[in-house]
């Protein structure tokens, strides 16, 4: 695994910041690590969280409706795969954790189900993660492993290590001690991003979850 610590802008939580697929990472201009992949500058509603917004899976990126038009504009030059969804909750990246075998997601889109595995390329189940119905922004994921909010019980780590076809799923903190880990790292294979005040303790635990 390759770690970096990065906080955008004088933020620790990376996470929120950007996007990213098998090819693409979207995320602000100024962001600057890349994860050794093709970087694409963007916003969404105006808004550098590309990382909140936006869910991503091996089919393409999942969009909120309140994306603007010179937003998507951007994209379709940049020759980005994505949808644009309908729905009141507009912070998908927070509300779906993906890799390219599944979807964990939260069950405010439950009525969606088709939508988004249409969307992502990957089937979709729902469910919560620390009794928190924000499955993205409470863990991170690749084809390996998962780390999850620290209050994640045993019966939603199953869940999580079930849909996405894991090897092993542990609980852990980012950023010396916030349990949002999804909030606070970008993750694409082996590949990682943290904000700088990820502790020691915090990137081995990834390391060996993910690595």
């Amino acid at each position: 695994m390759d770690f970096e610590r990065y906080d955008f802008r004088g933020d620790p939580n990376t996470g929120m910041f950007a996007a990213t697929n098998d090819d693409v990472i979207l995320s602000p201009q100024k962001f600057e690590p890349d994860l050794g992949l093709e970087s694409v500058g963007c916003r969404i509603a105006g808004t550098g969280f590309i990382g909140m917004f936006v869910a991503s899976g091996p089919g393409g990126f999942l969009l909120p409706d309140v994306v603007r038009e010179r937003e998507l504009e951007s994209l379709r030059d940049a020759g980005v795969d994505f949808s644009v969804m309908e729905s009141r909750d507009t912070a998908l990246g927070n509300l779906v954790l993906s890799n390219s075998s599944g979807a964990y997601a939260s069950p405010a889109l439950s009525d969606r189900q088709g939508e988004i595995e249409q969307a992502l390329g990957v089937p979709v189940e729902f469910g919560t993660v620390g009794g928190v119905p924000s499955p993205g922004a409470c863990g991170v994921t690749n084809e390996r492993g998962a780390v999850l909010h620290r209050g994640a019980s045993e019966s939603e780590a199953e869940d999580v290590k079930e849909v996405l076809e894991l090897e092993q799923v542990d609980i852990g903190t980012i950023n010396t001690g916030s349990p949002f880990v999804g909030g606070g790292a970008v993750v694409q294979g082996g590949e990682v991003v943290t904000g700088e005040n990820t502790s020691g303790p915090e990137i081995g635990r990834l390391d060996r979850t993910l690595g």
